[in-house]
């Protein structure tokens, strides 16, 4: 250290101060670091030497265990060296790096692992580092760590289901090592003694923790803390004041890599102990450990005693601020530090000014043409449901131009194109075709329609059954309505019969059917839901049975409709009836299909049917039968859904006798006979939903 003797007697008071100041003042100057060079000492020690232009500052330095580092930290000096990246490669020492802040130079080496080191100042100009080996007389003095004590040890379970194991010590001087060693964590604090009571094995297996036993003991001058956890565990431990406290988790496999992906913390991890250290020198190390420049605010300062072992970067920055009510931004490469309230009011006073900036700012006016939607659904959108005009803001309708009149800040009209871009395109359509066929009962077996669920029934003065669509693999209803005359004839001919059993016929699992109505009289049987077994050839087979008189195709309509949207078939006729007052009234009987089809991501169609099939009742009065069914089904671009079962059910009654004599009363049977014929046709609805490709469709 420099020493400056100035003389005090009355008559140069004056001439030394004035000679005081001229020698102090080339020391508040900076210097320069104009050279760096390296030498190789025996025991694998590095010496590593600085040359400066005027005289050596003053340095200081400090430890990093992981990675191992020793940062020096050179005042009022300045880099002049042509490189800031040296390769040593001497020893444990591999690596030197030269930073300038301001005024401030800070020399970094990368050690392979953490070794002692002294600085030596040989000469008024040169400073001389030395890694390895004994400390120095020279060394920069540390504080001297006095005995103490550990007074408490807890263990609990925390809101997330960690085990956390607390350690209070008597100070916060201790210098606690955290290792793991076959499967346990070891905590070791020399110098500090274990009180007898608290020197005991503790069994937390009832916590249903990932630890198990914690044992301590007291291990020559210090104490030693072991953890047995559960295999794959992980533990971060943080020190804040005299508390240590250490978090141990579980993890599986499958946890292990969830854990990476949601940990938020990604740093690279460092592992250091500090008692009762600068708080700015900690956030500095922590800077330079993350490769950022560092900016803290005034208001931040004072002592930490902190230890960290094996956490990302980012978490110790994290655990530190927390601690101390501070708070972070980053922008770009540099961390700004500042308490929590001072950031939050900062923020708050920029919002602010912010919105006084979109008060005074100029109102623009922009016309938008809306294209595939209409304009009032728009503004709803921008109005209601997003609330993206400001409040200056407003916008009104060109119905006839289906366009869009907008008045806002030029920020806001940016946003709300954009927005208007997003929603405004064309919607994907899809042609419905369909096929109404009148056909005899026994046309569906015909086609090789697969029906795959159904209840067969018989009795009475009506037959019929309830199907639901199938794929192939369904049971032969054909083969079922055999076996179900073979059981009746058995029973007409006094026999008892057994029932055929067709529990086992396969419901396909493509379709899903939410209403299947019972008929609502003998001469409606009910709905059946299917699909065609041979769709490309459905043309050819309608053709074919329409040639011999099995099938009349009724009408082939096709109409297109946009995703969501409903579309409508009817066809039928009106009934005239005597009303009530002696006159007419007529009243519509028709068939009607409503279908509202919707995209799949993967170019499927979910299709809401509704299918409404009048009859008039008959007798004249005017009352119409219905049957109606409601589904949902998904169906393949091109596959082709078949709805039947729809029967129209005609009774003929035929009369032969002989005029006169059949008139007669009682005798007139014996010259008349009566024949009943009943026709009974299907009506068969075959939908092929086509979806329309569009090149600018749902782009």
């Amino acid at each position: 250290m420099m020493k400056i003797t100035t003389a005090c007697t009355s008559m140069g008071r004056v001439l030394g101060s004035a000679l005081a100041a001229l020698v102090l003042a080339p020391l508040s100057w900076s210097v320069d670091l104009t050279d760096i060079s390296f030498v190789g000492l025996d025991g694998g020690r590095a010496e590593i030497t600085l040359q400066f232009d005027g005289p050596a500052p003053q340095p200081t330095s400090y430890e990093i265990q992981q990675p191992a580092r020793i940062s020096i930290d050179l005042p009022d000096t300045v880099s002049a060296l042509p490189e800031r990246y040296y390769t040593i490669g001497l020893g444990n020492t591999r690596a030197a790096t030269v930073l300038t802040s301001g005024d401030r130079t800070r020399v970094v080496l990368n050690l392979n692992r953490l070794e002692t080191h002294d600085i030596e100042r040989t000469d008024e100009r040169t400073l001389v580092v030395r890694v390895g080996g004994p400390r120095g007389v020279s060394q920069v003095a540390q504080e001297g760590r006095a005995s103490g004590q550990v007074q408490d040890l807890d263990f609990r379970r925390n809101e997330d289901g960690e085990a956390q194991v607390r350690i209070q010590m008597s100070d916060n001087r201790a210098n606690v090592d955290i290792s793991r060693s076959s499967g346990r964590i070891l905590v070791d604090i020399p110098e500090y003694e274990l009180p007898s009571e608290l020197a005991r094995r503790l069994d937390v297996l009832d916590f249903s923790t990932a630890v198990r036993y914690i044992t301590a003991r007291q291990l020559g001058d210090g104490t030693r803390i072991e953890i047995e956890p559960e295999p794959n565990f992980d533990y971060a431990a943080f020190q804040t004041g005299n508390t240590l406290a250490i978090n141990v988790k579980e993890l599986t496999a499958d946890e292990q890599v969830a854990a990476e992906d949601e940990f938020p913390f990604t740093g690279e991890r460092i592992s250091f102990n500090f008692q009762d250290v600068e708080l700015r020198r900690v956030l500095q190390i922590i800077a330079d450990t993350a490769g950022k420049s560092l900016v803290v605010a005034d208001n931040v300062g004072g002592n930490i005693t902190i230890l960290l072992d094996n956490v990302p970067w980012d978490q110790a920055l994290d655990i530190i601020l927390t601690a101390r009510n501070l708070d972070q931004r980053a922008q770009g490469d540099v961390l700004l530090i500042a308490p929590a309230q001072e950031i939050a009011e900062q923020e708050q006073q920029r919002l602010a000014n912010q919105q006084a900036m979109e008060e005074l700012a100029p109102l623009e006016t922009e016309f938008v043409q809306i294209n595939y939607t209409t304009a009032s659904n728009v503004l709803s959108f921008i109005r209601d449901d997003e609330n993206l005009l400001s409040s200056r803001g407003a916008a009104t309708i060109d119905s006839r131009t289906n366009s869009l009149m907008i008045r806002d800040t030029a920020p806001n009209l940016m946003r709300i194109r954009e927005a208007i871009d997003f929603i405004d395109i064309p919607v994907r359509q899809v042609m419905l075709e369909s096929r109404i066929v009148v056909a005899q009962s026994s046309f569906t077996n015909d086609m090789g329609i697969r029906w795959g669920g159904g209840a067969l029934a018989r009795g009475g003065a009506t037959s019929g059954y309830i199907t639901t669509g199938g794929m192939g693999g369904a049971q032969d209803f054909r083969q079922i309505g055999s076996q179900w005359s073979e059981f009746y004839d058995d029973l007409g001919q006094g026999g008892q019969g057994t029932p055929p059993s067709y529990q086992s016929v396969a419901v396909p699992t493509n379709t899903s059917i939410q209403a299947i109505p019972q008929p609502l009289n003998s001469n409606a049987a009910a709905f059946t839901v299917g699909f065609a077994a041979l769709d490309y050839a459905l043309d050819l087979e309608l053709s074919a049975l329409e040639s011999r008189g099995q099938a009349e195709i009724v009408s082939q309509p096709k109409l297109i409709t946009s995703d969501g949207n409903e579309a409508e078939i009817a066809s039928g006729t009106t009934i005239p009836f005597p009303g009530a007052d002696g006159g007419t009234e007529f009243v519509d009987a028709v068939l009607s299909m409503t279908a509202t089809p919707q995209i799949t991501p993967d170019n499927r169609v979910m299709l809401q049917l509704e299918v409404i099939q009048d009859s008039p009742a008959g007798g004249g009065s005017g009352n119409i039968n219905t049957n109606t069914l409601r589904t949902q089904v998904l169906v393949d671009d091109g596959e082709t859904l078949v709805l039947g079962g729809v029967y129209r059910v005609e009774d003929v009654e035929e009369v032969t006798q002989i005029p006169v004599l059949g008139d007669l009363p009682i005798l007139g049977r014996f010259f008349r006979s009566t024949s009943q014929l009943e026709l009974k046709n299907e009506l068969l609805i075959f939908i092929t939903p086509r979806l329309i490709e569009d090149r600018v469709a749902g782009n």
